[in-house]
């Protein structure tokens, strides 16, 4: 599962990162939550990044007051056919968070070592409301946790690597989705405990990323 995600880079690194215009409200951030406004990458012809909100409301959804948007997709969902792949898009990020499966739930912070800015594999959707208003909405594919964070928890974000990124934005029924898992799966992580000031979605601060040591003193 990822439920918190931080994407701590300027305006001009996502655009010089992928040659894209980038929407002028963009600004660092270190606590995205679900039901917020995160730019997404659809296509590869794609001239300018969109903003999304997180959690993918489908098509067939007639009641969206009764409904529990979809933050997360298994990848194991989209290789059984199981979920319908809407249009495959990627979510700039540079770390996520995770949360101990204890009682005392001691947020981590993880990023892979070598990449300050990659990309979270998603699916995302497009429905048009009453009086012709678009409702964007996007889910974070996530696949098995990469043995070094299984400990933290079982599932983490599917990332494409930068050689796999077109591959992704294609038809992905075209393509083998062990593929992207065993890719990612090559990849080095580190992480470390922070502060339950990230428990908060209000709290879209830098301090979030500080690790935290709980001292006797």
């Amino acid at each position: 599962m990822c439920g918190r995600f931080t994407a701590n880079v300027k305006k001009k690194e996502l655009e010089e990162e992928w040659n894209l215009a980038v929407p002028s409200e963009f600004r660092p951030r270190y606590n995205i939550a679900p039901s917020q406004l995160h730019p997404v990458i659809i296509g590869n012809t794609a001239s300018v990044i969109n903003m999304y909100t997180w959690g993918l409301v489908p098509e067939w959804i007639q009641d969206l007051s009764k409904v529990k948007p979809l933050i997360n997709t298994r990848i194991e969902s989209l290789i059984d056919g199981k979920v319908s792949l809407h249009t495959p898009c990627l979510i700039p990020a540079t770390s996520w968070f995770e949360w101990m499966p204890d009682k005392a739930r001691q947020p981590f912070l993880i990023k892979p070592t070598e990449h300050k800015l990659f990309t979270f594999a998603g699916i995302c959707h497009t429905r048009i409301l009453p009086k012709n208003q678009e409702q964007r909405t996007f889910s974070i594919v996530t696949t098995e946790a990469e043995k070094s964070i299984a400990d933290i928890h079982h599932r983490m974000p599917l990332i494409i690597g930068k050689e796999a990124q077109s591959k992704w934005l294609q038809n992905l029924q075209g393509h083998s989705m062990k593929d992207f898992v065993d890719s990612a799966s090559n990849l080095k992580y580190e992480f470390y405990p922070v502060s339950s000031l990230v428990n908060k979605p209000a709290n879209d601060v830098e301090d979030v990323l500080k690790e935290f040591r709980e001292t006797l003193f």
